[in-house]
């Protein structure tokens, strides 16, 4: 028997599509990871959230790196060892908070993104090998899907609701021409990870007949976004396209996600 049930949300689009935003719509205590600058700013402006931010960014970056040559990279382990330490920083840190149930403390964790994750991920298994500034290879590719696999897993599993959010990128399939949006990350994972993910939508961002900014989100497939799907609301609970626009004036719970879930007949159990 299933004691208490929460819920997780990939929620995948373009760089400024309200992916952040609308992943601070889920509960009042929030818990974010962010592995870009600044990402985290527009919860700040939601109404009635307590937010704790930790960002993940590199001390130093080698700009040179690719430049430098595989020989010199094999040579020289500090090189690009700051994006790697990053990674193992934070792989290190969240075990910690897990062990230590640190987020039984909070109503929802975000990973912010994917698509930067998984790139401190590729760094640090390259500079495992031996190999910093390298070019990946076979082994390094399937080592990063394997790991971001277990990640996903590991949290999608914790004590309280789960967003992770990625960025996009098209693909023509070579046989029937089609462009199809797919989640920015490595080969087989673009189909394998939403698998891991009981709610898959697809954030889009557009003006309206006044010219003011609105928002989207697809929850089933279609078009240009076929990985886009839900569960929740199964049985045309939700709409293919529902209206995702916040209003900074109203409090995080009466729109966006938890309007969303309240539409399917559901809840969200804050702590």
């Amino acid at each position: 028997m299933i004691e208490k049930r929460y819920r997780n949300f990939l929620l995948y689009g373009a760089a400024g599509s309200g992916k952040t935003t609308l992943a601070g719509t889920v509960g009042k205590k929030v818990l974010i990871d962010c592995f870009g600058p600044g990402g985290w700013e527009c919860l700040e402006d939601i109404p009635g959230l307590d937010v704790t931010v930790k960002e993940w960014l590199p001390d130093a970056v080698d700009i040179a790196a690719r430049g430098k040559g595989i020989e010199h990279a094999k040579k020289d382990r500090s090189y690009g060892s700051a994006v790697a330490e990053t990674y193992l920083n934070w792989t290190n840190d969240f075990e910690k908070r897990r062990t230590a149930k640190e987020f039984e403390g909070y109503d929802v964790y975000i990973l912010d993104s994917l698509t930067t994750l998984s790139d401190l991920l590729m760094e640090r298994v390259l500079h495992n090998d031996g190999r910093n500034g390298g070019v990946p290879g076979m082994q390094d590719w399937q080592s990063q899907m394997n790991t971001l696999t277990n990640i996903i897993r590991a949290t999608t599993a914790l004590p309280c609701h789960t967003v992770v959010c990625a960025h996009e990128n098209t693909q023509k399939c070579e046989f029937t021409g089609k462009v199809q949006a797919q989640l920015s990350v490595t080969g087989q994972l673009k189909n394998k990870l939403p698998v891991l993910f009981s709610e898959v939508w697809h954030l889009d961002a557009d003006a309206d007949r006044h010219g003011k900014a609105a928002y989207t989100a697809q929850t089933s497939p279609g078009g240009f976004f076929n990985l886009a799907r839900t569960r929740m609301g199964r049985g045309g609970r939700l709409e293919h396209k529902e209206d995702v626009t916040i209003d900074w004036s109203r409090s995080f719970n009466t729109q966006g996600i938890h309007a969303l879930v309240a539409k399917c007949g559901l809840s969200l159990e804050n702590k």
